[in-house]
This record gives structure tokens, C-alpha cells and sequence, in this order.
């Protein structure tokens, strides 16, 4: 399985500073940099520079402004989200575990951070446990495509195809562009013996996949589109 599939996305929001809204998603490194440096009790520039070094996949210049921010407003749900969901991408599981656990105390409706408990306790062996968050996770949104996505690959891979089959659609319901459901929806299509399904997804699946230059992932779409309607015998990876 694809690990950096069953992590959530991020919501960027605006939040209050100095007594003004500011457009904190809108900022470039650049402005956000000099903004933690004239102002570095700014708990909120810490958080965004942090989130914007992540998405950039700078994790490890990322951390030391999460968890600063966490440091400066302990209260915040998102910023133990964002420090967890990067310690988990860490592969430092029992750090990334705690940090999520909080933000779930602090906000217990936080269905990305729930998402994301699900995928360490997946990650660590705790399958009944990550069911629940998942569960939760999708009860809290029903629009968490990640969560759907990991519960239909948990469901899949222990032999639950239909059930599978539904969360992959509500994945792709919920987020019209995720490659890897689609992929996975085709491949239980295939394995149905409904072929037509599964081309549309699977095409579907290897061009959303070449847009995002993965095109190792593209390619794997396309070979189970060449087994079409042979060898069936396709697993999700």
C-alpha cells in the first residue's frame, strides 16, 4: 500500500492576527519568514510557514516552526494536527500518535486528525483501533475522501470487496480528482468481471495520476488496463 495515500489533506483557513484578518494561505515563504522574525511569539506565522515548508515536503525545516507554534498556543487543534500528520511522515509514529491525540481532545470533531490516528494505528498494528477513527473520522465529515479511501483499502484487503467497492465511490463522491481511488475502484471492477467500469477508472485513475507527474503510478494504471479482460488476479497496492 501507497503509505502517503491514507494521509489527509489539509484545510487552509484564515485566521485573526494583530486585529485584522489576514490572508495567511496567500503568503509566500518570503513574507511569512519575515513575519515570524519581527513577530516571534505570532503563533499563527509560525503554524502557516510550518504548513508551507510541509506542503514543499521540507519536513525537517518545517518541525522546528510547528512545533514552536505549538510551544506559543498550546490550544491549538491544527497545529498539533499539522505537527503530528509530519512526524508521521517522519515515521516517528509514537511522537506523530501523541500530537494527534491532542488535537483530538482539543477538538473531538477534528475528522482529520481522527483520519490520520487511523493511519498511525494501521501503521503500528492496531487495525480495530484505526477502523474506529476511520469510522469516526467519516461520521464527524462525510465528505473525509482519505478516510473513505482508508477504510475501502482495510475492507479490500481482508476480502470485503462490496464494502470496499462503496468507500471507494464515496472517496471519489467526496473528491472527483483522487488517482488512488479510482485506481483501486477499477481494480474491484476487474476482479468483477465488469470491464467497462473498470476502464473508465482506471483510464480515469492514469491520466489524474500523469497530471500530478507520477507517472510510475500512471503506469501501473495502464498495465492493469492492458489486462483487460485477462488476468484478474490485480491487488491494490
Amino acid at each position: 500500500m501507497n503509505r502517503g495515500a491514507l494521509y489527509a489533506g489539509l484545510c487552509l483557513l484564515s485566521l485573526l492576527g494583530c486585529g485584522r484578518t489576514r490572508a495567511w494561505e496567500d503568503m509566500n515563504e518570503l513574507q511569512l519568514t519575515r513575519t515570524v522574525l519581527s513577530e516571534p511569539k505570532n503563533d499563527t506565522a509560525r503554524y502557516y510557514l510550518g504548513l508551507l515548508l510541509y506542503q514543499n515536503g521540507r519536513l525537517t525545516e518545517a518541525e522546528p516552526h510547528l512545533r514552536e507554534a505549538v510551544r506559543l498556543n498550546p490550544q491549538n487543534p491544527d497545529a498539533r494536527h499539522l505537527l503530528g500528520k509530519l512526524l508521521m511522515d517522519m515515521g516517528r509514529l509514537p511522537e506523530a500518535e501523541a500530537e494527534l491525540r491532542e488535537a483530538i481532545l482539543l477538538n473531538p470533531k477534528h475528522s482529520e486528525a481522527r483520519n490520520d490516528l487511523g493511519t498511525v494505528f494501521i501503521l503500528t498494528g492496531k487495525d480495530s483501533a484505526a477502523v474506529a477513527e476511520w469510522s469516526e473520522a467519516i461520521r464527524l465529515n462525510p465528505n473525509n475522501a482519505e478516510a473513505h479511501y482508508n477504510l475501502g483499502v482495510w475492507l479490500y484487503k481482508r476480502g470485503k470487496k462490496e464494502e470496499a467497492k462503496k468507500e471507494f465511490q464515496e472517496a471519489i463522491r467526496a473528491r472527483p480528482d483522487y488517482p488512488e481511488a479510482h485506481g483501486n475502484l477499477g481494480a474491484v471492477y476487474k476482479e468483477e468481471g465488469d470491464y467497462e467500469n473498470a476502464r473508465k477508472e482506471l483510464e480515469t485513475a492514469a491520466g489524474l495520476f500523469e497530471q500530478r507527474g507520477r507517472i510510475a503510478d500512471a503506469l501501473k494504471a495502464k498495465e492493469m488496463l492492458e489486462g483487460i479482460p485477462g488476468d484478474l488476479d490485480q491487488s491494490i497496492k
